[in-house]
């Protein structure tokens, strides 16, 4: 009996050009929704001309922290471009709660106002985080987040918040009765990105 012909003899595979084609329309739209949805949580924080910190640095505190500064309605598919190689090499990467006055600025004396107030809740599963918001009297949170190793929550304020002692105050407040993460603040907070993988405890989740 003769041996039948290999499927994968070069001579035999017929070159298929819409195949690549079709790849690389599925990473463009993979973009495009990664980029709507960033676009619309920063949405709920800053407002058109307002600066906003992006900074991307290894959990091990190895290599360069990298800092990029954006207007937040300029922000694109190039930003992605930089930030998504960064958490692939194992940088996390996050964004300043609250914004900043001016291109360049990651210290207190930086930030222009708070819209938000804003607990972390390591190694926590969503029922347990609404189980602690139910039982502090909380409202619920106007966004909740999963972080990798647990969650986000923010609750949107309906006046900003100019004086940013007093807001560090508020923090303190809500760290003390949902006993989140005591480190949650500073005006210059930063929190982890959505939808980068949290690299922290050397795995990408």
């Amino acid at each position: 009996m003769e041996k039948s012909e290999k499927a994968d003899d070069p001579a035999l595979v017929k070159d298929d050009p819409g195949a690549d084609q079709g790849a690389a329309e599925a990473v463009v739209d993979q973009c495009c929704e990664k980029l709507i949805m960033l676009k619309k949580l920063l949405a709920c924080f800053f407002l058109p001309g307002e600066v906003v910190e992006f900074r991307a640095f290894r959990p091990s505190g190895r290599g360069r922290t990298r800092r990029y500064f954006r207007i937040w309605d300029e922000i694109d598919a190039d930003l992605l471009g930089l930030l998504e190689p960064l958490n692939e090499r194992g940088y996390g990467v996050y964004f300043g709660v609250n914004p900043r006055r001016a291109r360049g600025g990651g210290r207190a004396e930086d930030v222009l106002l708070a819209r938000v107030l804003c607990a972390d809740f390591d190694h926590a599963t969503e029922e347990f985080v609404r189980m602690k918001i139910s039982d502090a009297k909380f409202s619920h949170p106007s966004i909740l987040v999963f972080s990798g190793h647990g969650y986000h929550a923010y609750w949107l304020l309906t006046e900003s918040i100019i004086d940013l002692a007093l807001w560090t105050r508020h923090q303190k407040a809500v760290i003390q009765a949902l006993d989140s993460d005591p480190d949650i603040q500073d005006p210059p907070r930063l929190m982890r990105l959505t939808g980068f993988n949290n690299t922290k405890y050397g795995e990408s989740i």
